[in-house]
């Protein structure tokens, strides 16, 4: 399996190609990563996974849940067995899934919230890479 880096450091692709492919389809698997400073989440897309490695947080009914609030991990759950509805990338200010049941993760794509090269990276089924 080769993998084929589509953009790196914090700008994204053109318009996300390979993420864009996750609109309709259910999260198969959350994971919060413990221990990572910032961001340290993981969703599974069946074959395909995002993994966010800078800040994110939930948006529930119009409010937004930080990582330190206590219903963050409660709101992650609930987006097991969502569809992802929509996908959304600005360059260099947020990336955006918003589900079917109404939740929103939005990560930031500022320069200065990474922990790391890399905001979020997502991985195809075949391992194709798209870095953000």
């Amino acid at each position: 399996m080769a993998t084929r880096v589509v953009s790196g450091g914090h700008e994204p692709a053109a318009e996300a190609p390979l993420l864009l492919g996750v609109q309709g389809q259910p999260v198969t698997g959350v994971e919060v990563i413990e221990g990572a400073r910032s961001g340290g989440l993981l969703f599974e897309f069946g074959a395909a996974r995002l993994e966010i490695l800078a800040p994110a947080a939930v948006w529930v009914a119009g409010a937004e849940l930080a990582p330190e609030h206590p219903r963050f991990r409660e709101a992650l759950l609930r987006c097991l067995k969502a569809r992802v509805a929509r996908v959304a990338v600005e360059a260099g200010r947020e990336l955006a899934l918003e589900f079917d049941n109404g939740l929103r993760i939005v990560v930031s794509l500022e320069p200065g919230d990474a922990n790391g090269p890399e905001a979020a990276a997502f991985f195809d089924e075949d391992w194709n890479y798209e870095a953000f």
